[in-house]
């Protein structure tokens, strides 16, 4: 006796046999789809899984020892007052053809001290990509000699410098460093100086 599960007949289990062949080649076709989707649109795909997010965004940085800073250079007073409060090992200055001076005035003060000192000159300050590229063969640099952690103080310069310094810091995974502080007669009063955190990465 040839009896079908469930009481149903031969031709409803032929039915649903069919049903599964179709339902399976629909999914295989369907992966292939987002197979060549995904090839076709890898780089906005990695963009949106690699998207920036900021945990720790403003605040008093914790530790401050960061063996390592990179700088944004238009004047030499916020840079050496920070460098005498943080006491890194090895700096880094973008300058500008603006702010060559100040780097050199940076750059002997640092050594001064026996800290490594490393240049990039910027030929266009509202590039902002350049200034990426910059701080990024920067911090290759300073990651090179030593380890231990390193920030970006991108208080210096003009806006496309900053942003681009910003974005090279959050795609390499450091800290971002902003010194505010009062101005009176055109120069800054250190006394009021106080290092902000842009971005902390921990």
């Amino acid at each position: 006796m040839n009896e079908q599960l469930f009481g149903w007949n031969e031709q409803t289990w032929l039915y649903l046999d069919q049903l599964g062949i179709l339902a399976g080649n629909v999914m295989l076709l369907f992966s292939l789809c987002a197979v060549v989707f995904g090839w076709l649109r890898r780089d906005n795909i990695r963009r949106w899984f690699s998207r920036n997010r900021f945990p720790h965004i403003g605040g008093k940085p914790e530790g401050k020892d960061w063996q390592g800073l990179v700088f944004t250079v238009s004047r030499d007073e916020l840079p050496c007052w920070v460098i005498g409060q943080l006491r890194p090992k090895r700096i880094g200055l973008l300058v500008t053809d603006h702010s060559e001076a100040a780097g050199k005035r940076i750059q002997a003060y640092a050594e001064q001290q026996g800290i490594a000192v490393h240049r990039r000159m910027i030929e266009n300050a509202d590039d902002p990509n350049e200034v990426y590229l910059r701080t990024r063969e920067l911090l290759q640099l300073l990651r090179g000699e030593e380890s231990g952690r390193l920030a970006i103080d991108i208080t210096g310069g003009k806006v496309p410098m900053s942003l681009g310094a910003f974005m090279a810091a959050e795609e390499a995974g450091v800290d971002s460093l902003y010194v505010s502080t009062r101005f009176e007669q055109g120069r800054p009063d250190m006394r009021s100086a106080s290092i902000t955190s842009v971005s902390r990465t921990q």
